[in-house]
Formats: structure tokens, sequence, C-alpha cells
């Protein structure tokens, strides 16, 4: 939790401006999943082997973190909790990043319904297929409930795949219906309306925590929050129109794509300690940004050219399997 007013105001605007990959990710999770709605036969396999996919990174980076943290403790002369090891594999609490792991393998094993009921033809799918975009925002609702009577954040509110099943349906929806022609908004009113959104995200945070105070910073800077999610939409439209340009592949952003998994994975155990070295920097508060700038590049470096040099160590096929790229 920040220190002060200004520091947290900084953080809230901040976090307006980047809280909407991990949205982005589910859904193009659902847009680039090729089931084809069914637990059996040849589609059983496949999702057997996204879920294999998933399971075993999972479980890899959960040990990982976990023997991370013992290391620490043992050089720091401290306890190590051993309620932490079930605790981390049950709620993808080894670090931060592994509730993502966790929400996709409960989406993941949810699929083949979700892609039977948006191709259902009864009325009660139809009714169901549009009504289901309405479970995030319905959940996010349900923490602002929890969050303001209670004085505290919900438990693992990141946890349940309710907080992004919007997103990730979305995708599974765009995917099933690539065939429809339908009217959609050009590049530059798609880029007002991000802006927009953006616009609406921060003065969201900043109204959350000019009410709340510090014991709702949490949710003021959170990305499972109505305005969060209206931005995040908003660059899924963007995202989207922009692929309709067939603009031009870029060989960085290629490069870092390929490892984006182990990226998303692995920068935890750069970040850490990059916050820990720019928090005993002396700054004033004005030039925060910039160096959470700098920490972001740093880590995002630091993090690819370890994945990259792990893959050449260990091999292709093994990086894969562990969730390296």
């Amino acid at each position: 939790m920040p220190i002060n007013d200004e520091t947290s105001y900084l953080l809230v605007l901040m976090r307006g401006f980047i809280n909407f990959p991990v949205a982005v990710f589910f859904f193009l999770a659902g847009f680039f999943n090729k089931s084809a709605g069914s637990y059996a036969g040849t589609e059983r396999k496949k999702l057997f082997s996204r879920i294999i996919r998933l399971l075993v990174p999972y479980i890899f980076w959960t040990a990982f973190y976990l023997c991370a943290y013992y290391s620490l403790s043992v050089v720091a002369g401290k306890p190590f909790d051993l309620l932490r090891v079930p605790k981390a594999f049950l709620f993808g609490s080894a670090t931060a990043p592994l509730y993502f792991l966790h929400v996709l393998l409960q989406l993941t094993l949810i699929t083949p319904i979700l892609v039977a009921i948006i191709r259902g033809e009864s009325l009660f799918s139809k009714v169901l297929k549009w009504g289901l975009f309405g479970t995030t925002p319905l959940y996010i609702l349900v923490r602002y409930g929890y969050d303001f009577c209670a004085g505290t954040d919900l438990p693992h509110y990141e946890l349940p795949c309710f907080a992004w099943f919007t997103y990730y349906y979305l995708g599974l929806f765009c995917a099933q219906n690539r065939g429809l022609k339908t009217k959609t908004l050009g590049l530059f009113p798609s880029v007002l309306i991000a802006f927009l959104a953006l616009f609406i995200a921060i003065w969201e945070g900043f109204a959350i925590y000019n009410q709340a105070g510090s014991e709702m910073f949490s949710l003021a800077a959170s990305q499972t929050r109505l305005g969060s999610m209206l931005f995040s939409l908003a660059i899924i439209n963007l995202i989207l129109r922009i692929k309709d340009t067939n603009p031009k592949p870029n060989g960085v952003l290629s490069a870092l794509g390929d490892y984006s998994f182990g990226i998303y994975s692995f920068h935890m155990f750069w970040m850490i300690p990059l916050a820990f070295v720019f928090s005993r920097m002396i700054f004033t508060p004005e030039i925060l940004p910039i160096l959470k700038v700098i920490q972001a590049f740093i880590c995002l470096g630091a993090t690819f050219f370890a994945c990259k040099f792990t893959e050449k160590k260990i091999g292709s096929k093994t990086a894969k399997i562990l969730g390296l790229k």
C-alpha cells in the first residue's frame, strides 16, 4: 500500500493505463481456442492436451517460486511457513501472476459447454448466449458490495473464473462467429472510444479512492472494476480493428509474443528484486511514473533474454512443456 496520498494518486493514475493486459489475454485465449464444443473423441484429446499444456507450467512455476521463497527465507534466517505450499497450489498464490493459469484452467474445462451454448439454436440457448456476457459485470458489482461493506478486499477476488469470464467468452463468441458480416466501428472512432474509456477508468479509480481512502486502494487500482472493464473492452475492440487493417508484422513484437507465456510466468522473479532496488532510491513522486517505465523495460528485457537463454539450454520442446514459450 502506498505511503501517502500523493503517491497513491499517481499509482491509481498509472494503473488506469495498464489495467487491460490480463483481460486482453483472456479474450485472446478464447479467440484462438480451437475447441469444437465436445468432450468426446478427437475433441476430448484436444481438450485434454490443452489442460496438460496449462497444468504442467502451473505446477512447475508454483514449485519454482516456492523454492525461491524458501531459499530467501533460509538466507534471511526467517522461518518458512509450510502452509504456504498447499495454499500456493490450491489458490495460485505462489506469486501474483499465477492466478492467471488457475483461471484459464477453469475456463478451459467449461469451454465445450460454452461453445455448445454459442452454437445453440433453441430459445433457451439464445437467451443464455447473450445473458452470459453479464457474468463479469455482475461479479464486479458483488465485489463492490463486499469491499465497501467489509472495508477490505474480497478474498482471492481474482481467482474465480467469473472475474474474467466475459472476456474469454467474448473471444469464443467472436471466434465462433467469424463468418458473420457485421457493421463495426472504424479505426478512428475506436481510438476515440478507447481514450474515453481510459478517462472513465481513471476517474472511477480516483472516485473510489476519494470515497474510501487507503483502505480501498486495492479496489481503486484494480483490474476487476467496471471502469477497467470498459477500458479493456475498448482495447479489445481497437485490437480487432487494427487486425482488420492487416498491419505489417513487427519483428520485436513477434519475438516478444513467442515468449509471452514465459515472460508472464517468469517476470515476477525479476520484478520483485527490481522493485526492492527502486524502492530504496531517493526520488520525488513526480518522477515515479518514469521510474516505473524504466523498471518495466528492464524487467521485460531481463525476462525475455532469460527465457531465450533457458530455451537454448533445455531445448525448444521442454521449454514449451514448462511454459517458457
